[in-house]
């Protein structure tokens, strides 16, 4: 096509530069302008063949970054190709690190299991070490305490001739202190006494500000106070009032609410100079021992 329109071009400037001159100019001028003109159609051959170096350059320069755009291709594949095969390396790493953490989470949960049983066992001990040697620093301190106290204690009180049966029945109340070890406290408080005597109605009574000190499962147990109804001597009858107190020994168990078991010895004098001696085997139930912590 590019040949064409040159040749075309060519014939045309030929015959228009030419046609004018053939009748005027001599066979000699015909000659030198016939080879002006294909000097210049010489010159214009050499632009075209120029403009189509410039044309073929710009097709090579256009099929090697055709080539380079598929060299790129091919590499962007290849990489594509690489990161596929590295992220299925990647997922595959990823399972086996999630089947190793369920491993784990199970061998945890196993581990966790025996520790828990192994921690109740542990604070079931240490709760028991608690209660006889104190659990904490803020326990270390005398602590208020404060109780109340219902026994029933069969007694008996000798004479020279044998002895009166009874039981008592007595109420007790109030306050003290726990030391750092939980077995070991001091209380006081009044105690009111009913004592029924077998053979006659009326019963015998008494009242007493009483002082108990514990010391670990062991009581002591003292008393001053007044009484009256009692018996003189080998009679249950007539009444007489005394004063005195008891005093007591025994056992202690349970914690909160605990449970004694003791002997009770209990000294009345009348105003006459009588004295009357009763021995008691005393159950007695004591509440609320923390109630003032």
């Amino acid at each position: 096509m590019k040949s064409a329109q040159l040749a075309l071009f060519a014939t045309l400037s030929l015959s228009a530069s030419f046609a004018p001159r053939v009748a005027l100019a001599s066979p000699d001028d015909l000659l030198v302008e016939t080879e002006i003109l294909l000097a210049e159609l010489d010159a214009s051959s050499a632009e075209r063949k120029q403009e189509w170096a410039e044309w073929a350059d710009e097709d090579a320069a256009q099929a090697e970054a055709e080539v380079l755009a598929a060299d790129t291709e091919a590499a962007r594949a290849a990489a594509k190709s690489r990161a596929q095969a590295l992220r299925a390396e990647a997922e595959s790493a990823r399972a086996e690190a999630e089947a190793a953490r369920a491993e784990a989470e199970a061998s945890r949960a196993g581990l966790e299991s025996t520790l828990d049983v192994e921690d109740y066992v542990a604070a079931q001990v240490s709760s028991d070490q608690d209660a006889d040697a104190g659990s904490s620093e803020a326990d270390s301190g005398p602590r208020e305490v404060y109780y109340f106290s219902f026994g029933v204690s069969p007694g008996i009180s000798p004479h020279h001739r044998g002895f009166h049966g009874n039981v008592r029945f007595d109420i007790e109340f109030g306050g003290g202190f726990r030391a750092a070890h939980r077995r070991l406290a001091w209380t006081l408080g009044p105690s009111v006494q009913l004592i029924p005597y077998f053979g006659r109605s009326a019963p015998g009574y008494a009242a007493d500000l009483v002082s108990t000190a514990t010391f670990g499962p062991v009581y002591l147990r003292t008393g001053i106070g007044a009484g009256g109804g009692l018996p003189t001597r080998n009679q249950l009858r007539p009444f007489w009032h005394g004063i005195g107190g008891v005093a007591g020994v025994g056992l202690e168990f349970g914690r909160n609410v605990t449970f004694r078991v003791g002997v009770d010895y209990d000294l009345r004098a009348s105003f006459r100079g009588d004295i009357r001696h009763t021995f008691f085997l005393a159950f007695r139930v004591v509440c609320c021992k923390k109630l003032g912590e």
